[in-house]
């Protein structure tokens, strides 16, 4: 039981410090961090697509649906990896459309609420105006999105393996207990 438990810490450690590299890494390159994001996407499309392509071939049913699949992740993988400034780009306006769309919707979805049930919506209604306001802030400035995201990205993963290396010293204070004792 200790050799396993040892292994699980030793795992456990290995990710955590490589998490606070990697978010060291966003908050440092943060121009570049996005960009290899993009291409890492990249990549996992193309690895989904031979998994599909695969699945076709060598599965048990030839579902139609698995080709689709694979080209459709094979497109994006290569977009993916050979514009990666320009997805870069595009996402956060993306975004923004789906960020001020939705608000909208949701503030016409409270003031007909207000209205069958015989209130008033305030905050549905307020907080439905703020995300159609961050929708059109991130339209009208979308790298300031981008920053932002590689910037919460970059912290979180910094305060997350600092915790989890709290946490391994912590347990490591603790004796494991095998509950299958004889």
């Amino acid at each position: 039981m200790g050799s396993m438990w040892q292994d699980f810490s030793r795992n456990r450690i290995i990710v955590a410090i490589a998490g606070i590299i990697l978010g060291a890494v966003f908050l440092f390159f943060q121009s570049r961090a996005l960009d290899f994001l993009v291409w890492v996407m990249g990549i996992i499309a193309l690895v989904t697509a031979a998994g599909y392509a695969l699945t076709f071939a060598f599965g048990s049913t030839r579902n139609p649906g698995l080709i689709g699949a694979a080209i459709f992740s094979a497109l994006v993988g290569i977009l993916f990896i050979s514009v990666p400034m320009a997805i870069v780009d595009f996402l956060p306006f993306l975004i923004g459309i789906i960020l001020l769309v939705s608000g909208i919707t949701n503030l016409m979805r409270s003031f007909a609420a207000a209205g069958l049930f015989g209130g008033v919506a305030l905050a549905p209604a307020i907080i439905s105006v703020v995300i159609a306001v961050l929708g059109l802030l991130v339209i009208l400035r979308p790298g300031a999105l981008a920053d932002a995201v590689v910037l919460f990205m970059g912290i979180s993963l910094i305060v997350s393996g600092i915790f989890d290396i709290y946490l391994i010293i912590v347990d490591r204070r603790k004796q494991p207990v095998d509950i299958y004792v004889r």
